[in-house]
């Protein structure tokens, strides 16, 4: 397993705190979390779920962006 070490800045901190303002279930441990409040990885780390998500999210930024 990989981990990275990350500056915390005040930007990343603001970011994580609208993050965690999102609506979600009570349960979940995880700032990116599925309706039931299960990780989108998985306990191999495939992130099949949240790369799906990430590319719907990105051609429709792309189309209407230019």
């Amino acid at each position: 397993m990989n981990f990275w070490i990350v500056m915390w800045t005040p930007e990343l901190r603001a970011v994580i705190e609208r993050i965690k303002a999102l609506p979600r279930p009570k349960f979940a441990t995880h700032l990116f979390c599925k309706k039931n409040g299960k990780p989108f990885i998985d306990h191999e780390m495939n992130i099949t779920g949240f790369g799906n998500m990430w590319r719907a999210a990105m051609k429709l930024t792309l189309k209407e962006t230019d």
